[in-house]
């Protein structure tokens, strides 16, 4: 499984894989929405740690790509 990290603050994403660490799973950081809809794996195990507010784009517009690709995937 992968944790896949969305967030537009690098030092949010530093800190929250520090925190995530002890869960020995992967966890992929993004600073854009783009690059994390370039990135991701519609195959992908795991969940979605999405910020709201992005540089370029917002959560709800991600969200809905998603779901319009049919991805089922835990998403906070």
């Amino acid at each position: 499984p992968c944790v896949w990290l969305v967030d537009g603050n690098r030092n949010n994403c530093i800190s929250i894989k520090e925190n995530l660490s002890f869960l020995n799973v992967k966890i992929k950081a993004f600073h854009s929405g783009v690059a994390f809809l370039e990135a991701f794996d519609k195959k992908s195990t795991g969940c979605l740690l999405l910020e709201a507010h992005l540089p370029d784009m917002n959560g709800l517009e991600i969200l809905r790509i998603l779901v319009a690709q049919g991805v089922r995937l835990p998403i906070l």
